[in-house]
Protein backbone atom coordinates (compact mmCIF):
# COMPACT_ATOMS: atom_id res chain seq x y z
CA UNK A 1 0.00 0.00 0.00
CA UNK A 2 2.33 2.74 -1.31
CA UNK A 3 1.66 6.42 -0.88
CA UNK A 4 1.36 9.10 1.72
CA UNK A 5 -1.43 9.13 4.26
CA UNK A 6 -2.28 11.72 6.83
CA UNK A 7 -2.95 10.42 10.30
CA UNK A 8 -3.01 11.81 13.80
CA UNK A 9 -0.26 10.35 15.95
CA UNK A 10 -1.80 8.45 18.85
CA UNK A 11 -1.85 10.22 22.18
CA UNK A 12 -1.24 13.75 20.87
CA UNK A 13 -3.60 16.64 21.40
CA UNK A 14 -3.51 20.44 21.25
CA UNK A 15 -1.76 21.70 24.40
CA UNK A 16 -2.94 25.31 24.09
CA UNK A 17 -4.20 27.94 21.68
CA UNK A 18 -3.45 31.65 21.73
CA UNK A 19 -5.94 33.86 19.91
CA UNK A 20 -4.48 36.69 17.82
CA UNK A 21 -6.29 39.59 16.22
CA UNK A 22 -4.01 39.19 13.22
CA UNK A 23 -2.62 36.70 10.74
CA UNK A 24 0.71 35.20 11.87
CA UNK A 25 3.66 35.74 9.52
CA UNK A 26 5.55 32.93 11.21
CA UNK A 27 6.54 31.38 14.51
CA UNK A 28 9.65 29.82 15.99
CA UNK A 29 10.40 27.87 19.17
CA UNK A 30 13.23 29.33 21.26
CA UNK A 31 16.58 27.57 21.55
CA UNK A 32 15.74 26.66 25.15
CA UNK A 33 12.32 25.34 24.15
CA UNK A 34 10.41 27.45 26.67
CA UNK A 35 9.14 30.27 24.43
CA UNK A 36 7.30 30.51 21.11
CA UNK A 37 7.97 33.75 19.21
CA UNK A 38 5.30 34.84 16.72
CA UNK A 39 5.34 37.68 14.19
CA UNK A 40 2.10 38.94 12.68
CA UNK A 41 0.55 41.28 10.15
CA UNK A 42 -0.72 43.61 12.91
CA UNK A 43 2.84 44.97 13.39
CA UNK A 44 3.17 43.12 16.69
CA UNK A 45 5.64 40.43 17.75
CA UNK A 46 4.49 38.07 20.50
CA UNK A 47 6.21 35.71 22.93
CA UNK A 48 4.22 32.87 24.47
CA UNK A 49 5.17 30.37 27.16
CA UNK A 50 5.66 27.12 25.24
CA UNK A 51 4.12 24.99 28.01
CA UNK A 52 1.05 27.01 28.96
CA UNK A 53 0.48 29.41 26.05
CA UNK A 54 0.52 32.39 28.44
CA UNK A 55 1.54 35.66 26.81
CA UNK A 56 5.03 36.66 28.02
CA UNK A 57 5.30 39.90 26.07
CA UNK A 58 4.27 41.77 22.95
CA UNK A 59 6.39 44.27 21.04
CA UNK A 60 5.25 46.90 18.57
CA UNK A 61 7.09 46.67 15.23
CA UNK A 62 7.76 49.45 12.73
CA UNK A 63 5.35 47.79 10.25
CA UNK A 64 3.61 44.43 9.75
CA UNK A 65 6.05 41.52 9.80
CA UNK A 66 7.07 40.06 6.46
CA UNK A 67 9.04 37.08 7.80
CA UNK A 68 9.11 34.61 10.65
CA UNK A 69 10.97 35.86 13.72
CA UNK A 70 14.49 34.55 14.27
CA UNK A 71 16.12 34.12 17.68
CA UNK A 72 19.76 35.08 18.23
CA UNK A 73 20.32 33.35 21.59
CA UNK A 74 23.92 34.52 22.03
CA UNK A 75 22.71 38.13 22.08
CA UNK A 76 19.37 37.59 23.81
CA UNK A 77 17.56 38.99 20.77
CA UNK A 78 14.69 38.15 18.49
CA UNK A 79 14.87 39.77 15.05
CA UNK A 80 11.73 40.49 13.05
CA UNK A 81 11.97 41.83 9.52
CA UNK A 82 9.06 44.17 8.84
CA UNK A 83 7.37 44.94 5.55
CA UNK A 84 8.93 48.44 5.60
CA UNK A 85 12.37 46.75 5.29
CA UNK A 86 13.31 47.52 8.91
CA UNK A 87 15.02 44.92 11.08
CA UNK A 88 13.36 45.11 14.52
CA UNK A 89 15.69 43.83 17.26
CA UNK A 90 13.74 42.80 20.37
CA UNK A 91 15.10 41.69 23.77
CA UNK A 92 13.99 38.06 24.03
CA UNK A 93 13.55 38.23 27.80
CA UNK A 94 11.16 41.17 28.12
CA UNK A 95 10.09 42.27 24.62
CA UNK A 96 11.79 45.65 24.67
CA UNK A 97 12.53 46.89 21.15
CA UNK A 98 16.26 47.63 21.38
CA UNK A 99 16.95 48.67 17.78
CA UNK A 100 15.18 49.64 14.59
CA UNK A 101 18.28 51.32 13.16
CA UNK A 102 18.86 48.92 10.25
CA UNK A 103 16.68 49.73 7.29
CA UNK A 104 17.21 48.00 3.98
CA UNK A 105 16.66 49.14 0.41
CA UNK A 106 15.02 45.82 -0.35
CA UNK A 107 13.38 43.25 1.86
CA UNK A 108 13.00 39.50 1.75
CA UNK A 109 9.97 38.10 -0.01
CA UNK A 110 6.95 37.86 2.28
CA UNK A 111 6.85 34.58 4.13
CA UNK A 112 10.61 34.11 4.32
CA UNK A 113 12.14 32.18 7.19
CA UNK A 114 15.37 33.78 8.44
CA UNK A 115 18.04 31.50 9.89
CA UNK A 116 20.66 32.30 12.54
CA UNK A 117 24.10 30.79 11.93
CA UNK A 118 25.91 30.53 15.27
CA UNK A 119 29.25 29.89 13.55
CA UNK A 120 29.26 33.12 11.55
CA UNK A 121 26.92 34.97 13.96
CA UNK A 122 24.94 36.24 10.95
CA UNK A 123 21.23 36.00 10.28
CA UNK A 124 20.40 34.93 6.74
CA UNK A 125 17.14 35.37 4.84
CA UNK A 126 16.38 34.68 1.21
CA UNK A 127 14.34 36.43 -1.43
CA UNK A 128 12.52 33.54 -3.06
CA UNK A 129 11.62 35.63 -6.10
CA UNK A 130 15.17 36.65 -7.03
CA UNK A 131 17.12 33.87 -5.30
CA UNK A 132 19.28 36.41 -3.45
CA UNK A 133 20.63 35.67 0.02
CA UNK A 134 20.50 38.45 2.59
CA UNK A 135 22.96 38.61 5.52
CA UNK A 136 22.59 40.70 8.70
CA UNK A 137 25.20 41.18 11.41
CA UNK A 138 22.98 41.32 14.56
CA UNK A 139 25.86 42.50 16.76
CA UNK A 140 26.50 45.68 14.76
CA UNK A 141 22.98 45.81 13.23
CA UNK A 142 24.44 46.23 9.76
CA UNK A 143 24.85 44.38 6.48
CA UNK A 144 28.27 42.70 6.69
CA UNK A 145 30.79 42.94 3.86
CA UNK A 146 29.42 40.26 1.56
CA UNK A 147 31.18 37.26 0.14
CA UNK A 148 30.27 38.14 -3.42
CA UNK A 149 29.23 41.77 -3.00
CA UNK A 150 26.17 43.61 -1.80
CA UNK A 151 23.51 45.29 -3.90
CA UNK A 152 20.74 47.41 -2.36
CA UNK A 153 21.13 45.72 1.01
CA UNK A 154 21.13 42.22 -0.43
CA UNK A 155 24.31 40.21 -0.35
CA UNK A 156 24.74 37.35 -2.75
CA UNK A 157 27.37 34.69 -2.07
CA UNK A 158 29.73 33.48 -4.73
CA UNK A 159 28.78 29.89 -5.36
CA UNK A 160 31.57 27.46 -6.23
Amino acid sequence: DAGVRGASPPGLSVAWKAPLNATPSGAVLSATGNTVYVSADDAIAYAFDASSGALKWRAVLTAPASCSPVEVPALGLVLVIASDSTVNAIASGNGTVVSTSLSLNDSPFAGCTPVYDANSTFVFASNRQSGSLWAIDPVAMRIPPAWGGSVNGWSTPTLR
